[in-house]
């Protein structure tokens, strides 16, 4: 016992046992007291010897082990144990419990729960669950994202798609007259079978109404929007008509009206059958037989058929082109604007903070202005565009070295000094900066060029040619002088790229109109073919082809800004390159946008997959310049043209045709004049066309 507490035992047959102390609860062995005799057996049973000490469940227990492992001796127990009664009664054994004799005829292996199961197995049934909740999930998100794309997609194609002018019809008035036809409307009944269709008298409501009082005139299509930014990284603006589908307005009477359209004339209806009279408000109703006021059949419209519409399974109608040679010509490549690219334009560019970055150029000495303008582009993120026309026309070379500034100043301190030494101006805009030729240094390029004092006896001819061909019906007179304000601050600035276009223009008709009557040019011949091109001599290529041949130089580890990219290919060819930042802008394309080329592909494809996803390409204007820019500004950049001698049917002719194909196009991208002393004609026309030359003359 642990807790040495002596009990005095009354039962007899407890002596020789182990028992649970009443007290702490210990086991303990009742001994008798010495020379005490054994107790005899009980009848019935076997001696005590050869009774278990304990038998609980199906084991055995050993008593001597429980007793050593729960007894505790904190005290002397030498003394003698207290007598037990022999008489007192036993413990009661459960006869319900097994014994061991029992246990053999079972099994030995325990029960194995219900439901139970290896943890291992369990872990990898929970992760393969997991496994397959999330592939589920990844299916559902891609099934709601095609979905979702498709639908834009619809979307997208049904605000973009234009009908065609000379088959659209209003619905609401096609509709309305279905309606009015089925409700209200007279037949006569001797148009039942076929025969002559009746006159204008007698298919009209009666009275002397003249059929064409109530014709209205159709709608005038909407025109398309080429870009016409304000850039003067082109030669001029370019107006929004070029973009235009070919002109079909004179297709109008090939075109059948509908007979139910109230916008159709009585006569418009079919020989064949019965004349459908529409009611129009000022229909007489008593004649009429019914009211005219059809507002009530609105909500059945959606119930009804578009007659004009084609049949699902009709093949698509090909609209007529108005003569053979608008046929055989080739359209200028399409805006391709991104819809989500327009409705996200280039942020506003903060010049103050993004010039006040300081760099220095201790090395070289001297740097390309159009590759140092690059440099500040790269470093600054600003994108800064180069007016190319305005430098060539003033003889600076966008290429001509400029001093560099070894110490660290901010980069606008880098700009100006490039204008200073360039005799150039900056201007700023909310997207980028522009540097272009000063007003003054301009104009005293351009004035020994566009004076006519070297043609002699035709100087007279040459003033009118110049003066009629030169004429801009939106000119605006010139501000008056003010010297504390700057002239591109007094006035608007695209009147001031109009009026610096004019006379862009005007320098290159002058020159061409000295090559037309064999006078020595003023403009040097490589600065002169840029822009202008004679197209009397054969095989004559004024085309900026698309680069695909370069040194591509090894391949970067790391990402670098589009800027660094291109002017470092660019040198590496011996060339610089122009970017037409206005149109990159609206394609998102940024000088510090990060592009990693991959030169292991070769030139062609390294270019295409670094400027492709902006719909950019690489032009070669010559081996030392390249120009940047997407293909529907290349084809709307115009060009100065003139043709060989031409007799009068060949003038008449020619000039037939291209007013037809350019008839919707304004003077700011088409114009013509024919020389009387040269019999050439003198023509500005968008570069598409001027690639085409060959399909107007006579081979």
């Amino acid at each position: 016992m642990t807790c040495d507490t002596q009990f005095r035992v009354t039962r007899p047959d407890l002596v020789g046992m182990i028992v649970a102390c009443p007290n702490c609860g210990s086991m303990m062995q009742i001994e008798p007291p010495a020379g005490t005799p054994d107790p005899p057996g009980s009848p019935g049973q076997p001696p005590l010897a050869d009774q278990p000490a304990i038998a609980v469940g199906r084991h055995s227990v050993d008593s001597d082990a429980i007793t050593e492992a729960s007894s505790i001796v904190t005290g002397d127990r030498s003394g003698p144990p207290p007598v037990v009664d022999p008489d007192a009664p036993r413990f009661e054994v459960d006869e319900s419990i097994p014994t061991d004799a029992t246990a053999n005829t079972e099994s030995s292996a325990p029960p194995v729960p219900i439901g139970w199961e290896n943890p291992d197995t369990t872990r990898r049934r929970q992760m393969v669950l997991v496994g397959v909740l999330a592939a589920t999930g990844l299916c559902i998100a891609a099934l709601l994202f095609v979905i979702f794309v498709r639908s834009w997609q619809k979307d997208e194609t049904a605000q973009t798609t234009t009908p065609d002018p000379a088959t659209q019809q209003t619905p609401n008035d096609d509709e309305q007259a279905q309606a009015s036809d089925g409700a209200d409307n007279q037949v006569d009944p001797s148009r039942d079978e076929p025969g002559p269709a009746l006159p204008d008298a007698q298919a009209s409501d009666g009275g002397d109404a003249d059929p064409t009082e109530s014709t209205d005139q159709a709608p005038e299509p909407a025109e398309d929007s080429p870009p016409t930014d304000d850039d003067t990284g082109g030669p001029s603006m370019i107006p929004d008509d070029l973009t235009r589908g070919p002109d079909t307005s004179g297709l109008d009477s090939l075109i059948p009206k509908n007979p139910l359209s109230p916008e159709a004339p009585p006569e418009a209806a079919d020989s064949d059958g019965p004349v459908v009279v529409p009611r129009g408000d000022d229909a007489d109703s008593e004649s009429s037989g019914g009211p005219a006021d059809l507002t009530g059949l609105d909500s059945f419209k959606p119930f009804l058929m578009d007659l004009s519409a084609p049949a699902p399974d009709a093949p698509p109608a090909l609209q007529t082109p108005v003569d053979r040679n608008q046929a055989m010509l080739d359209r200028p490549a399409d805006v391709d604007l991104d819809p989500m690219m327009v409705a996200n334009p280039p942020s506003a560019v903060d010049l103050t903070r993004s010039m006040s970055i300081e760099f220095a150029l201790a090395r070289p000495p001297t740097y390309p202005m159009a590759d140092y303008v690059m440099l500040i582009s790269q470093l600054t993120g600003v994108p800064i565009e180069i007016d190319w026309v305005s430098f060539d026309v003033a003889g600076i070379d966008v290429r001509r070295p400029i001093k560099t500034i070894s110490r660290p100043v901010a980069a606008s301190e880098h700009f100006a000094s490039i204008a200073s030494q360039s005799e150039a101006m900056t201007q700023e805009d909310e997207a980028l900066l522009r540097l272009t030729v000063s007003d003054e240094a301009f104009e005293s390029a351009v004035a020994p060029i566009t004076s006519t004092d070297d043609f002699g006896s035709g100087q007279a001819s040459a003033d009118e040619v110049l003066a009629e061909f030169l004429a801009d019906p939106n000119e605006v007179s010139e501000p008056e002088a003010n010297e504390d304000e700057p002239l591109v601050a007094r006035e608007d600035r695209m009147v001031w790229v109009r009026r610096r276009s004019n006379r862009q223009l005007a320098a290159f008709a002058t020159d061409a109109l000295r090559r037309m009557r064999s006078i020595a040019p003023k403009v040097p011949g490589e600065v002169f073919a840029r822009w202008a091109s004679d197209q009397s001599t054969p095989n004559a290529d004024f085309a900026w082809r698309i680069l695909d041949d370069g040194q591509t130089g090894p391949q970067s580890p790391t990402a670098m800004p589009i800027a660094q990219w291109l002017a470092g290919t660019a040198r590496r060819n011996d060339a610089s390159v122009l970017v037409h930042w206005t149109d990159a802008g609206r394609r998102q394309m940024s000088p510090q946008q990060l592009v990693l080329p991959h030169a292991g592909d070769g030139f062609t494809e390294m270019v295409r997959t670094t400027l492709g996803p902006f719909n950019m390409r690489i032009r070669q204007v010559s081996p030392s310049y390249w120009w940047v820019g997407p293909d529907a500004r290349y084809d709307r950049l115009p060009i100065v043209i003139w043709t060989a001698p031409l007799t009068e049917a060949q003038q008449s002719r020619l000039i037939s045709q291209l007013d037809a194909v350019m008839s919707d196009s304004s003077r700011d991208v088409y114009r013509r004049i024919v020389d009387p002393d040269s019999g050439r004609m003198l023509l500005m026309l968008p570069r598409f066309l001027a690639r085409q030359w060959g399909k107007f003359v006579e081979p």
